[in-house]
């Protein structure tokens, strides 16, 4: 097939030509809009034929096909142009032009006129002339290649010499070729003789299979030189060896290698619990720590979803950090939370890693367990209220309740009436029970949170709890099963005040029944009576300290026994048919 390469300023007349001349199959037609763009193409590829327009911007026909011939010796130059004017014809052929047509009249004779000048000109060129072109343009193509070149050629005896080299080959290997040109391989580089290039060499020489490799070579246990190497043949017994120095490269990638070893390093030892997750936060890679943690080897964790493991759920956890760092779209770095997990606090920071083109491709999740830390918090915190409620207990209500007492044991004293006498001795009795209560009351609380939460088993803590109340011929109903709970050591005492409140508000109770079942990752404790039931507007007042009508301090109680392990309570009964409480102890705290 001949190339043609024709050169246009008018890309519509260059694509009806190629058009027409390909279509024969005969010719392959590559084109080029200036003449500069055509002596760039040529310095690329080898053409058989040019066909050039006259009157083109910049650079015209007749110096362009200047140009070619002082570039491209002996290569076919047709100018095909529609100015028709005697001295372009005569300055074209001067410049050694092979054939000028001059455009007009019908498109298709002018093209069926074209090919033929075209195939006249392929055919008319001296042999000599093809061969010192084609030699030329392979000269230039191996000079001006950035990659070194050796050539070696196969002779009697089974030996390769050298024939030379390109200039890239004398800046890499920082030697003069020109003075080992006809040594052999093994004189010329005597470097190469305890590698196995030679004879990969050979073996392209003989066979003609090529050859690729990675070459490093060493000296004094140091790098010094390391190059990609690639072996051809060109003809019977005769190869290019081809090479470029990949020392930089092989640096960055051992830097590479020393920083990946340096972060697996850090990933493994670090106290804290780390983890590498995909974009949809499967777990790809978890540290040692992390196994402690959870108690599971990384096999077992790794191609799992991380709230599977940590959380105990298919889902995220409220407030979860990674689901953060994906609705911000990348406006936010780091993000960090604290959250709850695997019987622990811990606060957890998610850090994207983003691919070359912006896009998430992992996030390093690491946690730092603050159990402690939030448990003196706690501790402190409930410590403060502790002394505020017991001081104001002890100043005020006990003061209320002692000058109550004084006052009804002067009246008793100055009336001689049985029946007030009696009426004041009832009221000095439930005062002094009241005030019974805000003490017993006083020492409970201040035990809240003095020793760390346990696992109980529900069914032992409300028979604990039973104990502390007399139910006169209620039924107690138990079905908690062997359910186990994580809770302050003072648990019974939630479970005793709720009995107590049955007792004293209940009016019509006949039955309590406690049960468990699970919700989701969560359980759900009910206690139930079949008593008056409370109104709908104080379902969320009864918790509250002094609400009630007697100290209105055991719910208060009970809110924050519960409080110390994450438990949450709330009333959802009907008045009328009884009181109903719901606890609910979050994933972890209970099995």
């Amino acid at each position: 097939m001949t190339s043609i390469l024709y050169v246009d300023d008018e890309p519509e007349l260059a694509a009806l030509l190629r058009h027409y001349l390909q279509q024969s199959g005969e010719f392959r037609v590559y084109t080029a809009g200036s003449g500069p763009e055509a002596l760039a193409f040529l310095e690329r590829h080898a053409v058989d034929v040019v066909v050039s327009d006259y009157q083109m911007p910049g650079m015209n026909g007749v110096e362009l096909l200047r140009e070619c011939r002082q570039r491209f010796d002996g290569l076919p130059f047709l100018l095909f142009t529609g100015r028709g004017r005697e001295e372009v014809v005569i300055e074209a052929i001067e410049n050694g032009v092979d054939f000028y047509l001059q455009k007009g009249g019908d498109p298709e004779s002018q093209f069926a006129e074209l090919a033929l000048k075209c195939r006249q000109a392929v055919r008319r060129q001296r042999p000599e002339e093809v061969l010192r072109a084609s030699e030329a343009r392979n000269r230039r193509i191996i000079e001006g290649s950035p990659t070194g070149i050796h050539l070696y050629e196969l002779v009697e005896g089974g030996t390769l010499v050298f024939l030379g080299a390109n200039p890239a080959a004398d800046r890499i290997l920082e030697i003069r070729h020109a003075d080992v040109v006809g040594r052999t391989i093994d004189d010329a580089f005597p470097g190469l003789r305890e590698t196995e290039v030679p004879q990969r060499y050979l073996e392209t020489a003989r066979t003609g299979e090529p050859w690729h490799a990675d070459l490093v070579t060493y000296r004094d246990r140091r790098i010094a030189g390391a190059y990609e190497v690639w072996s051809y043949s060109i003809g019977p017994g005769r190869i290019v060896a081809q090479f470029v120095d990949i020392a930089d490269r092989l640096a960055l990638e051992e830097e590479l290698r020393e920083l990946g070893r340096q972060w697996e390093v850090v990933f493994e030892t670090i106290g804290q619990p780390a983890m590498i997750l995909s974009p949809d936060q499967t777990i790809l890679a978890v540290n040692r720590a992390a196994e402690r943690a959870t108690g599971l080897p990384a096999d077992e964790m790794v191609g799992r979803r991380c709230a599977g493991i940590f959380h105990g759920s298919s889902g995220s956890p409220e407030g979860c950090p990674f689901d953060r760092l994906l609705e911000a779209d990348g406006a936010e770095g780091t993000v960090e939370t604290v959250v709850d997990a695997v019987g622990g606090t811990f606060l957890v920071s998610c850090t994207p890693i983003y691919d070359d083109e912006g896009r998430l491709e992992k996030v390093v999740h690491l946690a730092t367990e603050i159990t402690d830390r939030v448990r003196h918090e706690q501790a402190l915190r409930l410590a403060n209220d502790k002394l505020a409620l017991i001081s104001n207990v002890t100043r005020h209500d006990l003061r209320n309740r002692l000058m109550g007492l004084k006052g009804y044991l002067r009246m008793a004293e100055r009336t001689t009436d049985p029946e007030k006498r009696a009426r004041y001795r009832r009221l000095i009795t439930e005062t002094t029970r009241a005030m019974e209560e805000i003490l017993s009351f006083a020492a409970d609380y201040e035990r809240v949170g003095m020793q760390a939460p346990e696992w109980q088993r529900l069914d032992e803590v409300l028979q604990a709890a039973l104990g502390e109340v007399e139910l006169d011929g209620i039924r107690l109903e138990v079905e908690t099963g062997d359910v186990e709970v994580l809770a302050d050591p003072l648990l019974r005492k939630v479970f005793s005040n709720l009995m107590d409140n049955s007792l004293r508000y209940g009016e019509t109770v006949t039955r309590i029944r406690v049960s468990a079942r699970r919700d989701g990752d969560a359980l759900i404790v009910v206690y139930e009576d079949d008593g008056a039931g409370i109104p709908r507007d104080e379902k969320e007042l009864i918790f509250f300290k002094g609400y009630g009508k007697n100290t209105g301090l055991g719910l208060y109680l009970t809110t924050q026994v519960l409080s110390i392990t994450g438990i949450e309570i709330r009333e959802t009964g009907t008045l009328g048919i009884g009181a109903r409480f719901e606890l609910r102890w979050p994933p972890g705290t209970w099995r």
